[in-house]
């Protein structure tokens, strides 16, 4: 550390070194010169503050502030510096600390949903529809102010809600995630006003409480009645309930599907909107084959919608045929009737799970998973359509068949 005249200093012609180093002036104290292993050569003052530890602030680069300007601004900012006054730098940093802290859940969603879609976020960009989904799941409290969010202001609202409990289960969810994120954020900053997330409480206390089963099913006992009802619907909607009975397949994958992605020849269908991310192939069953042929085009949409979008909107019929059959369902009670027929034929578990997009973890799964469609898979395919139509049609006759694991 040396200490120099900086106006009689040629700066441009100073060397750089393996690690920084500082030239102090002379004439004004505080003042000092710091040049970079890069050769980058910059103003700053520094001091130490009363009763606390030393501070330092950069004033510019030196090739665009000449000595004069910097010794102009180190004698101004030198007592403000030694009194405490922030500088410019934390300053601006404490606006935007105290802007997100005072923002709204439904602000502090906005710029979560701004940052996690960008291009390459953790290699997961998140959907539009997901991002629908949580603006909905925030929306009974949209206007709590991030700060002010309590334990006891969690607790309160999960105790007080008349929220149907997996409304209230999601709301917290995306709270929880949305703080994280903010915590996330501000994680070099001890004053900020959110430490821990709040919403911890609440898990805690579910961790403790089992969830009531609220899930829709569909007995074997009336899957002839809901069956006769879809069949004589006859809409596109119709049609993709009865493809996801047959295949065990979430509703956004079968209502996004493509003709492009349907493979005639070696009877496969590709599915591209999944859960996991994943485009897994799967077996083509005849009687989904039998089911859309009469539709069947080169491009475009299997269910097509409103101009060039896919059909989404199911409630419409789900209430028809309802009302017709007297069997209340979700699209999610076929997937589940699929797996419950796959349990009873004694399908081996891991042809299950690549039937229903399933993660299969451990080796034994990652060894078995050839990203082809399996005899396997085709084979249990083909079993579980037959009960299923043994069941709607009870002439059919199904033989059980187990897949080396009962």
């Amino acid at each position: 550390m040396s200490k120099l005249n900086l106006a009689a200093l040629d700066i441009s012609a100073l060397e750089p070194q393996a690690k920084p180093y500082l030239i102090y002036d002379a004439k004004q104290p505080g003042l000092y010169l710091q040049v970079s292993p890069g050769g980058t050569a910059s103003f700053y003052v520094g001091c130490r503050r009363t009763g606390g530890g030393p501070v330092k602030m950069k004033l510019g680069k030196a090739d665009r502030m000449n000595v004069t300007t910097a010794r102009i601004h180190a004698k101004e900012w030198l007592p403000k510096l030694a009194a405490g006054e922030p500088t410019p730098a934390q300053q601006r940093k404490r606006e935007r600390i105290t802007g997100e802290a005072l923002a709204t859940v439904g602000e502090a969603l906005e710029t979560y949903i701004k940052v996690v879609s960008s291009p390459g976020y953790r290699n997961k960009p998140l959907r539009a529809s997901s991002a629908t989904g949580y603006r909905y799941c925030i929306k009974p409290i949209s206007d709590w102010r991030l700060a002010k969010i309590t334990r006891a202001k969690v607790q309160d609202f999960w105790i007080d809600s008349d929220q149907p409990y997996n409304s209230k289960l999601n709301t917290m969810r995306v709270l929880r995630t949305v703080i994280n994120f903010i915590i996330e954020r501000n994680a070099d900053d001890p004053e900020f006003p959110l430490q821990k997330n709040p919403v911890d409480v609440v898990r805690r206390q579910l961790s403790n409480t089992p969830a009531p089963t609220n899930r829709k099913m569909i007995s074997a006992e009336f899957l002839p009645t809901w069956f006769k009802a879809t069949s004589e619907r006859g809409t596109l909607v119709a049609d993709a309930m009865l493809v996801m009975l047959y295949t065990g397949a979430r509703r956004n994958e079968i209502l996004s599907l493509r003709w492009e992605e349907v493979d005639w020849a070696e009877k496969t269908l590709r599915l591209v909107d999944t859960k996991n991310h994943k485009s897994p192939l799967m077996p083509l069953p005849q009687e989904v084959a039998d089911l859309i042929e009469p539709r069947r085009a080169e491009t475009g949409w299997v269910f097509p919608g409103e101009g060039d979008k896919p059909k989404i909107g199911v409630q419409t019929d789900r209430r028809a045929i309802v009302e017709a059959s007297a069997v209340d369902f979700s699209c999610h009670s076929l997937r589940r009737f699929y797996a419950r027929c796959a349990e009873e034929l004694g399908v081996n578990y891991l042809t299950t799970a690549r039937l229903l997009n399933h993660a299969v973890t451990g080796l034994t799964g990652h060894y078995s998973d050839t990203g082809e469609v399996s005899e396997d898979m085709r084979r249990a395919s083909a079993l579980i359509c037959g009960r299923i139509g043994s069941l709607t049609c009870p002439e059919h006759n199904v033989i059980k068949v187990a897949f080396g694991h009962k």
